[in-house]
């Protein structure tokens, strides 16, 4: 028997699937992550598939399926600049390909949902700082995602352990430049980006030490196809 579902969402990816459809992952306020099966029929609009849109999907079971059935869909939070601003739209890319790649949980997690969703108006909204949102969004998005490295005096953080310690590790570690400013970003808020200085080499080397903790906590991470861009082009 089929159900039929009204879920608030974020777009994580869509692939087209051969010439009759294309399949959208959700993440859903109401049950995590869902694959849907979207029909190409006149009044799909494909901007509601856009990289982390914000959007109201109704859709149903379907016998004997994991995939469910999209019935209709509708943005409800426009943004004004994320997709007009090749920065941020490229910043977009890469934290949806971070998002694909970590939440993963077909169950409820309104607190992780409320999060990706408000900042990413925020970041619609944002002016300056905006060469730091990644960092900002990757430093909190740990939190929900339940590995939150332990805050210390230390002045090295140690990638492996999830640690600040005051001795240099032997290996994979960020230095003490770059953990203070890890330390700083764990502690700030949105609001703070604006005061946050770095220059380009420090922002690069800081975002691959967070990666690379994220690929060594994250079952599954694996490689970024979109960081090389992110690195050569913006950050």
């Amino acid at each position: 028997m089929s159900r039929d579902f009204v879920s608030q969402a974020i777009v994580i990816n869509s692939i087209n699937y051969s010439e009759s459809g294309v399949i959208v992952k959700f993440f859903t306020r109401e049950q995590g992550v869902v694959s849907v099966f979207s029909p190409k029929k006149k009044g799909n609009k494909k901007t509601v598939f856009q990289s982390l849109s914000i959007v109201e999907i109704e859709y149903v079971s379907r016998k004997n399926s994991g995939l469910y059935r999209l019935k209709s869909s509708k943005i409800i939070a426009p943004y004004l600049s994320i997709y007009s601003d090749p920065l941020k739209t490229m910043m977009l890319l890469f934290l949806s390909e971070v998002l694909l790649k970590t939440v993963k949980d077909e169950s409820a997690n309104p607190e992780l949902y409320n999060f990706i969703r408000r900042e990413l108006l925020f970041f619609d909204q944002l002016e300056e700082g905006v060469h730091n949102f990644h960092l900002y969004f990757l430093s909190h998005l740990i939190t929900h995602l339940g590995f939150r490295p332990l805050q210390g005096e230390g002045r090295f953080f140690n990638i492996e352990e999830g640690e600040f310690s005051d001795f240099e590790p032997h290996h994979n570690f960020l230095n003490e430049a770059e953990s203070k400013m890890f330390l700083s970003l764990l502690q700030s808020s949105g609001e703070n980006l604006k005061s946050i200085c770095m220059e380009r080499t420090s922002r690069v080397n800081l975002l691959k030490g967070i990666v690379s903790f994220y690929r060594y906590h994250c079952t599954g991470f694996g490689e970024l196809k979109s960081l090389e861009v992110l690195e050569e082009v913006y950050v």
